[in-house]
Parts: C-alpha cells; structure tokens; sequence
C-alpha cells in the first residue's frame, strides 16, 4: 500500500524533511507494513482466556472453577506490574515486559482453546518462564555500571521463593516455546510507536525554538502503551497498532503541541492512519481512548511531567499521571515474590 508522506512537504517555501530524513520514513513506513502483516497472519488475536463465561473449551470431567475461574483480569494485572518490577530492578528494556506479557497471554490462550486451561500455579509458573524468554530475545545486557544482576533461572527461583523448581522453569520455558512455535517476535506497542515517530514533524525542520515536543508525545504515547500491557480490556482484545495509535493521538491531544502548526499535526494523524490502515473514528479507536480515560482521567491535563520509562509507574489508577518516582534508592529492595506474598 503507497502512501504519500504529506508530513513531509513544504511550507512557507522551505522544505521540510530532507532527502535522508524522506529515506528513513520511507523505511519506517515499508517497516510499519511488514508489522502490520505479521499482526494480521503470525501474531494475529487470540481468544481472551479470562472470560470466565465460556466453558465450551474446557475439557468434560475437568473442573472450569479449578482451572481457570481464579485467573482473572486482577491477577493477569498484578503478573504484569511484577513482571514490569522485574526488568527495572534488573535493568533491562521494558520491551521485555512487553514481550512477556504476549507470551504468557499467547500461551495462556492457546491452553484455553485447547481445552486445557492453566491453573493458578501454572500462570504464575508460565509469567516466570515468559520473563527469562523475554529477557534472553529482546532484554539485552543489563546496565552494569550500576551493578545490576542478570536474570537467571536461579534468580527466578528465588524470587519465587522457592515454589516452582530450577527444574520446573526450565521445563515451562520449553513448553512455552513449543506451544508458541518459536514464534517469539511479535510487533509490539512500542515498535509501532517508535516507528510512527519518525514521521512525526521534526522541531528543528519547522523552524521552532520551543520545547522538544516530539520527546514529550514519544514518551507520553510510551507510558500509555506501557499502562496497556497491565490492562487486559486491551493488550488481550485490542491489536497493538490499534493501541499504538490511539496512543499517540491521546499524546498529541494532551501535550503542548502549540509549538507545532495544526496542519502537520493534522497531516501526521492521517499519514499514520493511512498506514495502519485504521480510521481515528473506528469503535475500536473509541473503545481504547474511552479505557485510557476511564483508567487515567488526569491524561487529559496538557503539559504532564513524564519522568524516564524506569520511574513510571505502571499500575492504572485514578492518578496514573502523578507517576511514583521509583529512582529515588528503592532499586536496593527486591521486587516483591510472584505469588504477592
């Protein structure tokens, strides 16, 4: 699909983008496409195995209430929060997290629709293993000039205080990848972000001299995705691109983007539009923005102070943009253990 980069165009007689910035859009654009059709074929939805309703998969002679009523949206949050605790303490990329929680979902689901799922025990068992997976495909080396320790299986195991094995993690992480088919390179929240991004009007080629805007939105639309992967209403029943978008126009529609003239921002939301090939007025659009409202009312304040991705909180509350400065020494104390306790 050829679509025509409108942020990229001329104003006042001077040009906006320059060749090499038109050849590094042009790259994320066919980049965007690549991710789009991996979401719509590999990767595409997956049934919500939290939807306590729907006993037509569950095996006969198999109890539903044992197996799986007690793997609600509240524990899937708090899997998340811990396994976003996790990479912090051991400095890795919160894309990580993002990627565990997909392979943990991705697994639970399959669990689901083949008429097996997941006790208690084995979600909690199945978030450790999607964690080392995570870590080992896209977590890279933790930031050692601060002396952050790698994760490992025996590190899990503590953390875990000893409820699942050396033996039994590694077995899971196997699992996982078996039932997953290896497929463990999804186009996540982030990618789409980032990649969107670069289309976004440039300060230094509008000629203004006001604050980095563009920073601004970047990193809003980032703790908004960040939020998502916590929220099951929509990591598990909204795609990525779609959340990724909604994102990004709540960012822009919050932010202080007066700096910036209306008709690139305008020619920025279509172009990103056209290329996910979602309209900004869909149900689907309406249905994320609506969640993000409900979850984070003060989003719509303009001129929030976002600290770095490693002292945002995650968790939605109704005061999710006064976010908790996790930086200020806590990294000495431990994330807490799997199980809450």
């Amino acid at each position: 699909m050829a679509v025509s980069i409108t942020a990229a165009s001329t104003e006042n007689g001077h040009t906006v983008s320059s060749k090499k910035e038109l050849s590094e859009m042009s790259i994320a654009i066919e980049r965007l496409h690549v991710m789009l059709h991996q979401e719509y074929t590999i990767y595409s939805n997956f049934t919500n195995y939290l939807t306590k309703e729907d006993t037509s998969c569950v095996t006969p002679g198999i109890s539903f209430t044992e197996r799986s009523m007690d793997i609600d949206r509240v524990l899937r949050q708090k899997t998340c929060e811990w396994i976003f605790d996790v990479v912090d303490f051991f400095g890795y990329s919160r894309e990580a997290a993002m990627l565990a929680a997909y392979y943990l979902d991705r697994f639970a689901s399959l669990s689901f629709t083949k008429g097996m799922p997941l006790s208690r025990r084995s979600f909690q068992l199945a978030s450790i293993a999607s964690l080392l997976i995570a870590t080992k495909i896209d977590g890279g080396s933790p930031t050692t000039d601060k002396g952050y320790k790698k994760l490992t299986i025996s590190t899990l195991v503590g953390l875990g205080r000893g409820q699942h094995s050396f033996e039994e993690i590694q077995q899971m992480e196997i699992k996982i990848l078996r039932v997953l088919w290896w497929k463990v390179n999804p186009p996540t929240m982030a990618q789409f972000i980032s990649h969107l991004m670069l289309l976004f009007p440039s300060q230094k080629n509008i000629g203004t001299s006001s604050q980095r805007t563009d920073l601004i939105v970047f990193e809003m639309a980032k703790y908004l995705s960040e939020l998502a992967v916590c929220v099951s209403e929509l990591a598990i029943e909204h795609k990525p691109s779609e959340i990724a978008f909604a994102s990004l126009i709540i960012a822009i529609d919050s932010a202080n983007t007066s700096s910036i003239p209306q008709d690139f921002l305008t020619a920025f939301k279509v172009d990103a539009a056209n290329i996910l090939n979602i309209h900004a007025d869909s149900k689907e659009i309406h249905e994320i923005s609506a969640i993000f409202k409900m979850i984070c009312p003060k989003i719509a304040e303009q001129n929030t102070y976002l600290p770095q991705a490693t002292q945002r909180d995650v968790r939605p509350h109704h005061h999710c943009i006064q976010i908790t400065d996790n930086a200020s020494g806590n990294r000495q104390i431990s994330p807490t253990c799997i199980s809450g306790e």
